[in-house]
């Protein structure tokens, strides 16, 4: 597992306790975790056993895109603005630009276009690590709310629900989900 500067590899009892729930919120889909959550989880689950960075990039944003992403057509707008409301919603300082730069990122390194070093047109070297580990923030704190909010959870097994709750701005589903903040998000 690769962890992030600052982190720690250790629970406390609070998050012991977190724990439990969360093991208890995903044994509670049973074999069924929803496809768009189940994507994005195995996604994150390889992201955290890769140590280089243009792969941890493409996975990243790929598992960001299965949560976001409810039709075929215009997916690098579906992922900026949903991926900007998810990062409102939880605190985590990404702009529009960030969203935008990271997705066309990730096409020149799937497309084996070049490597993230030479990308820096798009994102400066010196921000490609803290970037990426705010995207990997932003995909772990969705589905850890995920799975401990059922409310919230059901909003990415529905493509409606999540178009409505993203694309409305005023109707405002996540909000009714309870907890969504966390005091260990980067900014």
């Amino acid at each position: 597992m690769i962890l992030g500067e600052g982190t720690k590899d250790w629970l406390n009892e609070s998050e012991a306790g977190e724990l439990r729930g969360l093991l208890n919120g995903w044994l509670g889909f049973g074999h069924m975790m929803p496809k768009r959550i189940h994507r994005a989880y195995w996604t994150h689950e390889f992201l955290m056993r890769v140590s280089v960075t243009d792969i941890r990039w493409i996975l990243v944003v790929s598992g960001i895109e299965a949560l976001v992403n409810t039709k075929s057509t215009g997916n690098k707008k579906q992922f900026v603005d949903r991926g900007f409301y998810l990062a409102n919603k939880f605190n985590i300082a990404l702009s529009r630009d960030n969203l935008e730069n990271a997705y066309d990122v990730r096409s020149e390194l799937v497309h084996a276009e070049n490597f993230l070093v030479a990308l820096d047109n798009f994102v400066p070297v010196v921000h490609q690590n803290v970037l990426c580990e705010k995207f990997e923030w932003l995909l772990r704190i969705t589905l850890k709310t995920c799975f401990l909010d059922e409310t919230f959870g059901e909003i990415f097994n529905d493509p409606r629900q999540s178009r409505r709750a993203c694309d409305d701005g005023p109707v405002d589903i996540y909000r009714r989900s309870g907890s969504l903040t966390s005091s260990r998000s980067p900014r």
